[in-house]
């Protein structure tokens, strides 16, 4: 070998012991033990036609501003997904609205189902600190793994086998981790074992130490993690309206279905109306004693009001009903008579009223 061969000799030697290194570690540490599904590309399927129809006591509310937003049941988020307002008839109509296919996250974990493990979880879906208790004749690893519905890892936790119940035994604090599910696994000579976790945060529960009795049980043969895809989608229906208190509801939306929902709102409260004024004969003379009768156009609402010595009136709960304008403030029109005596009937133009304590009308009546 001449002097020009060394380096490319060496080259080769130093090449050939790199891939054999990596061959050697790629034998040596396992593939991850569960796979993930795509986040980022979920099939979207999409609904019907959505009508959606708002009233106030049967009037039909116009102008509503109303918000679909996608819930996210696992991992605690919303998306506003359509907004729009309803029509003269209250109504506000959807092509379709997206019903996104979500799976799981995670793929059904190789389990040996001769192993006739179970496991015992405490404080599952009442609590944040969770014992974890497996029973099985398998080896296991000292070491278990708590992983979100995507496969991340959230914390590991230490194992320790107890010889009184055959079994090992962890436990994860996770009062400070945010609501939701979650999986505990731990592996085997033969496969995983795990069991799902419904978390809720900064809750202790009960039974939450350790070494304590786990009231809560799994079956892990009832508890494997599978591909679960869903038909329909969970919405939060959110209503606005100048006259109308906040409306907000859950509803699910399926895919290829019409839907047709009607919801009544309650109306904000109306304030009182304010009138007053004064009777009088041409222009001059007021008269006192009077007696004024309003008589609501739209409703059997009326009452009655009686001049003082100088002919003045008012009243400062006055009644607006509703109606069907739906106006800011409302308004609404009386039919006004007077009686002067035992001889004298007046008959005057209905008036109109108007809804708020810092709105007075003025209704000066003159007769001829």
């Amino acid at each position: 070998m001449n002097q020009n061969e060394k380096p490319t000799t060496l080259m080769l030697f130093y090449l050939l012991l790199f891939c054999s290194l990596a061959m050697l570690n790629g034998t040596m540490i396992p593939d991850e033990i569960y796979s993930i599904k795509s986040a980022s590309s979920p099939d979207t399927l999409y609904s019907g036609q959505i009508i959606t129809r708002a009233h106030i006591q049967g009037f039909p509310l116009q102008n509503a501003e109303i918000k679909f937003n996608l819930l996210d049941s696992i991992n605690q988020t919303s998306k506003l997904i359509h907004e729009g307002f309803t029509n003269h008839n209250g109504e506000l109509l959807i092509d379709s609205l997206p019903i996104v296919n979500n799976y799981v996250g995670i793929d059904a974990f190789l389990i040996d189902q001769n192993a006739k493990s179970q496991v015992y979880i405490s404080n599952n879906g009442t609590g944040s600190d969770h014992g974890i208790v497996i029973h099985t004749k398998l080896d296991i690893s000292k070491q278990g793994n708590i992983i979100d519905m995507n496969g991340k890892l959230i914390e590991k936790i230490k194992f320790i086998f107890n010889p009184l119940n055959n079994s090992v035994e962890g436990y994860w604090k996770g009062a400070s981790v945010k609501t939701g599910i979650y999986i505990c696994y731990v592996e085997t000579l033969s496969g995983i074992i795990s069991g799902k976790i419904s978390h809720v945060s900064n809750h202790l529960g009960t039974n939450s130490n350790k070494g304590q009795a786990f009231s809560s049980t799994q079956n892990l043969a009832n508890n494997q993690l599978k591909e679960a895809a869903t038909d329909h989608s969970k919405y939060k229906l959110e209503i606005y309206s100048a006259v109308a208190e906040p409306f907000e509801q859950a509803i699910y939306i399926y895919e290829h279905t019409n839907h047709e929902f009607n919801f009544s709102l309650e109306h904000l409260p109306i304030p009182y109306a304010r009138i007053e004024g004064y009777v009088s004969t041409n222009r001059v003379n007021r008269i006192g004693g009077a007696n004024i009768l309003f008589t609501n156009l739209t409703s059997n609402l009326s009452f009655e009001l009686t001049t003082d010595s100088i002919g003045n009136f008012y009243k400062v709960d006055v009644s607006v009903p509703l109606d069907g304008d739906f106006t800011m403030p409302e308004t609404t029109r009386y039919y006004v008579t007077v009686n002067i005596g035992d001889s004298i009937i007046f008959k005057v133009d209905p008036v109109t009223v108007i809804s708020g304590e810092l709105t007075t009308e003025v209704f000066n009546i003159n007769i001829l």
